[in-house]
């Protein structure tokens, strides 16, 4: 069982997750234009072809 605690933050981990996923553009461009760790996160999202419709099938892992 895990506790409410863990609970909480995986799910505010999701949430930011989706927010990444869906603003993924604006993310690249504004925060992640010199950053090598937000070009492998969205480089993987492409590499991948990971959709919120993907990530809601595995939702469990999240």
């Amino acid at each position: 069982m895990l506790t409410t605690k863990a609970v909480k933050i995986i799910r505010l981990m999701r949430i930011i997750f989706y927010l990444l996923l869906y603003l993924q553009m604006n993310f690249t461009t504004i925060y992640c234009y010199n950053s090598n760790y937000g070009n492998v996160i969205f480089g993987i999202f492409k590499k991948f072809r990971i959709t919120p419709e993907l990530l809601e099938k595995v939702g469990i892992i999240f």
